[in-house]
């Protein structure tokens, strides 16, 4: 049954720009209800009366929580306000839902940034790899997770998605793909000199596009009730052998040389040499033993293993022979 409501929280912020389109067309019977700081119905997450007046106003069918300060640099110079409205604020809208609005259904928006060090090893993540944030932001929406958990065993429906990279059009400049673009359009158009500020250049990404990351989210709102309450989903591309690195992708966003980037060279074959079964080798030789130590002794296969009612049987014919000689 298609959501009669959908309320969606930052819905001025850069996915929400995107995602507010890919709703009318998905769900053109629904009536949207985007909030935010400015643009739209200002509601501030920090805000707990404030948040609790709006669902007890509205009780929307879901819920979509996009409000958050999702740059790393913004959470890291500012962490108060990181966690006020990161983590606190998310904890004030799922009290709200649970409260005055136990129907709606709670779409939390989290980040892959979450795994942290359980990125290192290289390895594609499940969604039950641990939480081992390594930033501010990550930290806040790590601790956010947790707090839905508990509010979920006391009733609340949510479902957690965690979104990897993703970029488009109208993203920050915080970002690093819209960063190097914007200083490649300032650099053709004489306003910078021609040298790129970079970070990390080692480090690679694989990004999404932003309208794949709305598809998903539609099709989050879709199969909600198909799904366990409190699952948490990965969102992410399928694996791919070659993955390209963001700094060869900002030169067609510049608007001039569009021509297609250069494909990445294909990765080299190494033969493994065949295996063989190493043969089998019998046990070192034993030592005689009835040969006293100090002279020359020769060496001997170990003894074959018997039977043993075979020797219990060979014992008794030697014990009655010795008492015929006795006799």
């Amino acid at each position: 049954m298609p959501p009669a409501s959908i309320l969606i929280t930052g819905a001025n912020g850069f996915a929400g720009q995107h995602l507010l389109p890919a709703l009318k067309t998905a769900f053109p019977a629904a009536r949207l209800i985007p909030t935010g700081l400015d643009g739209h119905d200002r509601l501030d997450v920090t805000d707990k009366a404030a948040v609790a007046a709006t669902f007890t106003a509205q009780k929307p069918d879901f819920c979509i929580h996009l409000a958050a300060i999702s740059a790393i640099g913004a959470s890291r110079a500012d962490p108060e306000k990181s966690w006020a409205i990161n983590c606190h604020g998310t904890i004030n809208l799922g009290r709200a839902i649970l409260e005055h609005a136990p129907s709606t259904r709670l779409i939390f928006i989290s980040t892959a940034e979450v795994y942290g060090a359980s990125f290192k090893p290289g390895l594609p993540l499940p969604e039950i790899a641990p939480l081992l944030p390594q930033n501010t932001y990550a930290a806040t929406k790590a601790a956010a997770e947790m707090a839905l958990c508990a509010l979920a065993a006391e009733g609340l429906r949510v479902l957690r998605l965690r979104p990897f990279n993703h970029t488009g059009p109208a993203q920050r400049e915080d970002f690093v793909v819209p960063a190097f673009a914007a200083q490649i359009a300032r650099i053709e158009a004489g306003l910078q000199p021609p040298e790129i500020l970079v970070g990390n250049l080692d480090s690679e990404r694989d990004f999404l596009d932003i309208a794949d990351i709305c598809a998903a989210y539609t099709a989050a709102i879709q199969h909600f009730d198909q799904l366990p309450n409190n699952t948490v989903l990965n969102l992410a591309r399928p694996r791919h052998p070659h993955r390209r690195h963001p700094r060869q992708t900002p030169r067609p966003l510049a608007g001039k040389n569009n021509h297609p980037p250069r494909p990445s060279p294909p990765a080299p074959l190494r033969h493994r040499p065949r295996r063989r079964r190493p043969h089998r080798r019998r046990p070192p030789p034993q030592l005689a033993p009835h040969h006293p130590p100090g002279r020359h002794y020769r060496l001997r296969p170990p003894p074959r293993p018997r039977n043993r009612r075979w020797s219990l049987k060979r014992g008794r014919f030697f014990e009655k022979k010795l008492r015929k000689k006795l006799h």
